[in-house]
């Protein structure tokens, strides 16, 4: 069922409730410190403060009377002043529409339109406009209704149409109310009139079974909470909306953040699986040094190419001999590539564990994440994301970042980033960077007391591989060592540095 907490039998509800608070009370204050908000303070005729708070976000349009309203030193203004100093005569929700309306002395009356996002606060004087919250609702400023109240007919509707055309200001509550009672048009005319007096002496019911709760006059299930009065009950419904608003907007961008990284993980995998298939697909390099040193002696001085029987194939096979090089050095430049090719399956079959382990994780916090509905841990789900509490997020936040095995791997967008990089690194962290080529700087954060496991250096060195100049190589040589054998040439470029000791590791670029 659909909020009412805008319905005009509500507000004609409220205006009774306010009448009987507020009388001769005095309008002390009148201030907005957050946009399309206005704070109302009173001071009744009992001697207590009584705030009104007018949310008129287009998003989101709501009344509510927090008990205790602490005003910011800062960031404050204060808003139609000539109504301040005077009194409450009453309020009053005048025609059926959704407005309420706090007449005040000296001929002042303020008005709440609350029409979704048009909503506005107006201050007439004689029955003309001085005064705008939103004042780019121009329109407001000719704003008029008949100020007599007037009074619903009520007759028994024989259709829907007819509750529509009838009753436009309630025609959705009354619909949903006689559909939840399982009645059809006409309704019994017992049941008919239960839901006048629901709407004539209306009372607040909350319903939070959904993502966001609903603000009803009319109580559908057993588990809604019933309040004491419609004040109090919108105070509710606005506390636990903004609420469960906030929740939603956090558990959203949470999820968005983590479908990314799944994503991603599954694209890696899917990848290294293909590159996998692609290397059991071909011959290996090692075979052809063997069948080239088998058949050496038949290859003439300067000879570039040999066709021989394939013993491993059982098929003939040409092989082609680089220029300027002999059968036996061109036979250990193909046993090395099958090392690297070697080297690279186990890299590969490495990286698809590790990812296939970070997937799983990631699985848990998205189904974690669904079942949570504790703002504050939500907010600690959010601190999780980030590096430790050593580094400020203002400094980390442009870097490239990764985690791996719990282990922070952070890359340099640029030059600038890649030296700011190395000021912000521990002597501990472990720094690479692609060999001989221009590239990323590439950082693992150290987790004391934790060494640095190997397929977190492999896929470090991937990334560094992937950001530098031998992105499009097959197999990419990248220097390791701990920060402190880095240094940052005097005088010399952005991200120019010298490595004092190193170790090499040869991968397989990838993002």
């Amino acid at each position: 069922m659909g909020s009412m907490h805008l319905n005009y039998f509500l507000l004609k509800g409220l205006a009774v409730e306010l009448s009987a608070e507020l009388g001769s009370a005095v309008l002390t204050g009148a201030f907005s410190q957050q946009k399309e908000e206005m704070i109302l303070e009173f001071y009744t005729a009992s001697g207590k403060q009584f705030y009104v708070q007018a949310h008129l976000q287009p998003s989101f349009t709501c009344l509510a009377f927090p008990k205790v309203f602490h005003r910011a030193r800062r960031n404050s203004i204060d808003l139609f002043p000539e109504m301040i100093g005077q009194r409450v005569v009453k309020a009053e929700a005048p025609i059926l529409d959704r407005v309420l309306v706090l007449y005040l002395r000296d001929g002042l009356e303020l008005v709440f339109k609350l029409h979704g996002n048009k909503s506005n606060l107006l201050l007439l004087k004689n029955g003309e406009v001085i005064r705008l919250f939103r004042n780019q609702l121009k329109a407001d400023l000719r704003f008029e209704w008949p100020m007599a109240t007037e009074t619903c007919q009520w007759h028994l509707p024989d259709s829907e149409q007819d509750v529509k055309s009838s009753y436009p200001f309630a025609s959705a509550a009354i619909h949903r109310f006689l559909q939840q009672k399982g009645s059809g048009y006409p309704p019994a005319a017992d049941l008919w009139k239960e839901m006048i007096q629901h709407l004539e002496q209306p009372k607040a019911f909350i319903d939070e079974r959904g993502p966001l709760p609903v603000f009803s006059l009319f109580t559908l299930d057993q588990n809604d909470t019933l309040f004491k009065s419609l004040s109090e009950g919108l105070s509710h419904f606005f506390r636990r909306y903004q609420y469960k608003k906030q929740l939603g907007a956090l558990k959203g961008e949470l999820n968005r953040v983590l479908q990314k990284r799944k994503s991603a993980l599954m694209d890696q995998i899917q990848q290294a699986n293909n590159r996998l298939k692609e290397l059991d697909q071909e011959q290996p390099k090692s075979q052809w040094a063997d069948l080239l040193m088998a058949y050496m002696h038949e290859v003439e001085p300067g000879q570039t190419e040999i066709t021989v029987q394939d013993f491993y194939r059982n098929q003939s096979l040409t092989l082609k001999i680089k220029s300027g090089l002999n059968p036996q050095q061109q036979a250990e430049k193909w046993y090395k590539s099958a090392q690297n090719r070697h080297l690279e399956i186990n890299s590969l079959q490495g990286n698809i564990e590790n990812r296939k382990v970070l997937l799983a994780k990631v699985d848990e916090l998205l189904e974690s994440l669904e079942a949570e509905t504790d703002l504050n841990q939500l907010q600690e789900w959010i601190l999780a994301f980030k590096p430790g509490p050593e580094v400020e997020s203002s400094d980390h936040v442009a870097f490239r970042e990764e985690e791996v095995m719990g282990h922070l791997i952070w890359v340099g967008k640029n030059e600038n980033q890649n030296d700011l990089l190395l000021k912000m690194a521990h002597k501990d962290d472990l720094w690479l960077h692609a060999r001989d080529v221009a590239g990323s700087h590439v950082l693992i954060r150290r987790r004391p007391g934790h060494p640095f496991p190997k397929p977190v250096i492999e896929r470090a060195a991937a990334l560094a591989a992937w950001y530098s100049k031998r992105r499009t190589d097959s197999l990419c040589p990248v220097m390791y060592t701990p920060r402190k054998y880095v240094r940052k040439i005097k005088g010399g470029a952005p991200g120019l540095v010298r490595v004092d000791r190193e170790e090499v590791l040869m991968v397989k670029p990838a993002p």
